[in-house]
């Protein structure tokens, strides 16, 4: 495995760790002064490294289709209704 992806795999791992015990409830807290919640920085930290490790090298991106729509740069969890995805989604697409 090559050294870029031994450290996408180590962020995911991290990133996945520090949810572990975070429930779907929890996770879609805002704090005061942000526009985003944890489950949409989730969502965003996974469509920009698979960006950055597959689509911008012409490989096939391994997600689904509504993540860019949801979760790419501009977006926000206040402008979608559609973001009913739970939080062991993202726990699997991370691994």
């Amino acid at each position: 495995m090559g050294r870029k992806f031994k450290q996408l795999k180590f962020v995911r791992e991290i990133t996945i760790k520090y949810v572990a015990n975070m429930n779907d409830e929890t996770s879609l807290f805002i704090p005061v002064g942000f526009n985003n919640n944890i489950k949409w920085n989730l969502g965003h930290i996974y469509v920009v490294q698979e960006r950055f490790a597959f689509d911008i090298i012409g490989e096939k991106m391994t997600m689904p289709n509504h993540f860019k729509e949801l979760f790419s740069t501009g977006t926000k969890p206040s402008e979608t209704k559609k973001n009913k995805i739970h939080l062991q989604t993202f726990k699997f697409y991370f691994n």
